[in-house]
């Protein structure tokens, strides 16, 4: 089972960042987060209302592994998009 959730919170990794490439690129407004990421404001405003909402667990995962780094998949560093 643990192998089967990494795979599906690693998937959901990839799919969070990809969404978040194609909103840079699109132009919308970001904002810093932290040295080397900046993310699309919405995407802020979606982890705080999971943050503040108690929303299950697995979903502040995903987005803390998005944002942060995976180390389920090998990361070692946090995940850089500028």
């Amino acid at each position: 089972m643990h192998i089967g959730l990494n795979s599906t919170v690693n998937k959901a990794v990839v799919v969070v960042r990809a969404a978040i490439t194609v909103e840079k690129g699109l132009g919308l407004p970001t904002i810093k987060v932290r040295r080397g990421l900046r993310l699309p404001s919405w995407w802020q405003d979606c982890y705080i209302s999971v943050y503040d909402t108690d929303l299950p667990w697995m979903i502040s995962a995903i987005l803390q592994r998005a944002f942060m780094g995976n180390p389920a998949s090998g990361e070692r560093k946090p995940w850089k998009s500028l």
